[in-house]
């Protein structure tokens, strides 16, 4: 599927912005996860202040709910046992009581939040 954006911080841009102006009111409650380190020594060092592999790139707490919000772009390529990690995650944060999606769509990004955000 083709997208309209040319890599996955573009998507991730595009939904963060488009959350700012539907729900204003709701500023600090959708946020990145800077889930990526440099190198091995940075990720041993974040590890030891918290960081978990496969956290979603964006989390929304809102109306006493708590998602993961996983974003993938056609052109991007991860290794199985990276998307693995991820799913992983996205499984812990439903057992939790949580909501999580992995998606490409922005459509289906959207609906997911605004399901979250209005009911």
């Amino acid at each position: 599927m083709a997208s309209k954006y040319k890599n996955e911080s573009q998507f991730q841009n595009a939904i963060v912005v488009w959350f700012s102006r539907e729900y204003p009111h709701l500023y600090g409650s959708l946020f990145e996860v800077n889930n990526n380190p440099k190198n091995i020594k940075e990720a041993m060092f974040r590890r030891g202040m918290g960081m978990i592999a496969g956290v979603s790139d964006l989390v929304l707490i809102a109306n006493g709910k708590f998602a993961g919000i996983e974003l993938k772009h056609p052109a991007t390529k991860h290794a199985k046992s990276h998307i693995e990690q991820q799913l992983k995650w996205g499984m812990h944060v439903k057992e939790q009581g949580g909501y999580y999606i992995m998606s490409e769509s922005e459509d289906e990004i959207k609906y997911f939040i605004k399901k979250i955000v209005e009911e």
